[in-house]
């Protein structure tokens, strides 16, 4: 089932004959074919009118936008209901099977401390005064990668991953200029320097920047399998 993804801020979204047609700051950029489209995913602020939906309900394609990070359907339109029923019943059986969202959490984490490690390099090639926070957590978060199995329970894993950001984050600091006075990242709620006011949800934006495309086409997959709106 083809998903089109709008996961980029000031993206507009009109329908155009037989297409949907993408602008960005009033700018066209590309046209997608309604025939190649399943579904329509929302995840960043994006323009569009009730015609767009109209337009997609006639065309029998689907429509979710997603709250603040994308951790919860904000909104969710049916397009095929038949279609998305049977994906229903195939997600509902993959949350009650336990051992298939071990062996998925753990293939996730794997992915996730292989991007941290390459962006890690990526830096160290360029700040070699930073080498010795930057080396001391790639070896941190490739020893915690090596305890990774899928038999562990989900909680642990959550700790492991808990550790391996903590490391992550510890070495990025030195990194960023002095003038942002960013000692490490912080969550629930977001806390913003009083001097700088460096907003917490650009680094979590900037995360996901940094994902390669093609681990973030698998994280896809998986979330269009585990994601109970869907």
């Amino acid at each position: 089932m083809p998903t089109f993804y709008v996961d980029r801020a000031g993206i507009e979204l009109r329908p155009h004959g037989r297409a949907l047609a993408i602008y960005e700051s009033g700018e066209y950029q590309a046209t997608v074919p309604v025939l190649m489209l399943d579904r329509v995913v929302i995840s960043a602020p994006t323009r569009f009118s009730s015609s767009l939906l109209a337009w997609l309900a006639r065309h029998g394609v689907g429509l979710v936008v997603l709250g603040r990070g994308g951790a919860e359907a904000a909104a969710c339109m049916l397009g095929r209901p038949l279609g998305d029923g049977a994906r229903r019943i195939a997600q509902y059986r993959a949350f009650l099977d336990e051992t298939w969202r071990q062996r998925w959490s753990h293939r996730l984490l794997r992915l996730k401390f292989a991007a941290q490690m390459r962006t890690l390099r990526r830096i160290l090639r360029d700040r070699a005064d930073q080498r010795q926070p930057l080396r001391s957590a790639l070896e941190r978060i490739g020893e915690l990668s090596r305890r990774l199995a899928p038999e562990q329970p989900r909680m642990a894993m959550m700790g492991v991953e808990g550790a391996a950001a903590a490391a992550y984050f510890e070495a990025l600091a030195p990194v960023f200029p002095p003038t942002l006075a960013f000692s490490g990242r912080n969550r629930r709620p977001l806390r913003a320097n009083p001097k700088t006011k460096p907003d917490g949800r650009r680094i979590s934006e900037s995360c996901a920047l940094r994902w390669p495309a093609s681990e973030r086409s698998r994280m896809r997959r998986a979330w269009k399998l585990t994601t109970a709106c869907l």
